[in-house]
């Protein structure tokens, strides 16, 4: 029998690589709650990057879901949305809605398909309900882009 393991899943951000250290791209539109764009492929990550990037130095970056949990609840615990795969400008209107999840509930889409090593002897894993997606924020007539350290 062959084993099969899932396909991982891959995602981008936007970040800026310097120093050592790394920062992400996240906007800020107009109803104030910090948004992170992810992006499902590099081509669009790119458009992206060519489109809306703040300044030199900005680049399409794969990242895991676990990164992806790690800076959710590290350096970019502020953000109150996650954009899926935005179009250019589309965070500075009202369509947010459309293409966002709030922060936890992005969070438990992760969990939820993260492999994981299973629960440790004598203890018990819950099953994790995922509910209906929530919106990340109201509506959006300008934007400003900064970025998470």
């Amino acid at each position: 029998m062959q084993d099969h393991k899932p396909a991982r899943r891959r995602y981008w951000i936007i970040a800026n690589r310097e120093n050592g250290r790394i920062r992400i791209l996240t906007t800020v539109p107009a109803n104030g709650e910090r948004v992170l764009p992810v992006f499902s492929f590099r081509e669009e990550a790119e458009m992206y990057v060519r489109c809306e990037a703040p300044g030199i130095g900005w680049t399409a970056s794969e990242t895991t879901a676990g990164e992806l949990i790690s800076f959710l609840c590290g350096p970019c615990s502020a953000v109150r949305a996650v954009a899926l795969d935005p179009l250019p400008e589309v965070l500075s209107r009202d369509m947010i809605r459309l293409v966002s999840l709030d922060r936890k509930s992005f969070l438990e889409v992760l969990l939820e398909n993260t492999p994981s090593a299973g629960p440790t002897p004598g203890s018990r894993r819950a099953p994790r309900n995922v509910g209906a997606a929530r919106s990340g924020g109201g509506s959006s007539s300008s934007r400003s882009l900064s970025r998470s350290m």
